[in-house]
């Protein structure tokens, strides 16, 4: 499944099998709309059914999308998880993350559980995605890359584990964590005054 937007006002996804691709079904379009509206992930298939999560206008929705035997899809039902922020990742358990009223959240059974923060405040904390074991990654506002071992957990930067030798002199942001727990994103190089892609591998 690939999910996405079109001319920044229509959420869509697509679905990819050996036999050919399908789609995009459209989730959601507003051409009034005065926030962006993209469909931002979404998980594995249960039982013929798909979530996506995203952000539709200034709010964080959820839609679940139906796969038919045929190979095609359809749009089953949607939902608002909050009035006010955005969903940008989610696992294959339905826990979502993202930021809703401003605070870092993550979204389980459809209620949000605020992140634990550390200096700087929590606010600043950005979600960007979540594994099945539960491990957050993002970015604060001062574009340093986090990450959080657990919901409960308080968010950690990722520079601490820099080497002196690294081709980096900043993580500014961690962008997906994978089923295995390694975090990709992008960092800073002040040798080459570029971004630059990192993998964390976790020991």
């Amino acid at each position: 499944m690939i999910c996405g937007r079109a001319d920044g006002d229509t959420a869509i996804v697509w679905r990819v099998t050996e036999a050919g691709i399908w789609g995009p079904l459209v989730l959601e379009s507003d051409p009034d709309a005065e926030y962006e509206i993209i469909a931002e992930a979404v998980s594995d298939q249960v039982g013929g059914v798909v979530t996506v999560v995203g952000d539709s206008n200034g709010s964080a929705k959820m839609w679940t999308v139906t796969l038919t035997e045929e190979g095609g899809l359809e749009l089953n039902s949607e939902s608002i998880l909050s009035s006010s922020g955005a969903a940008e990742g989610i696992n294959n358990l339905g826990k979502v993350c993202g930021r809703a009223l401003g605070e870092p959240v993550v979204w389980i059974g459809g209620i949000p559980l605020i992140l634990a923060g550390e200096q700087p405040p929590r606010y600043l904390g950005y979600p960007y995605d979540i594994n099945d074991d539960g491990v957050v990654v993002g970015y604060t506002f001062i574009t340093s890359a986090v990450v959080w071992s657990s919901p409960e957990a308080n968010m950690v930067r990722l520079d601490k584990y820099l080497k002196n030798n690294s081709s980096l002199d900043y993580l500014n942001v961690a962008r997906a964590v994978s089923e295995s727990g390694e975090i990709v994103g992008y960092g800073w190089s002040n040798d080459t005054s570029s971004k630059a892609a990192f993998l964390a591998i976790p020991k």
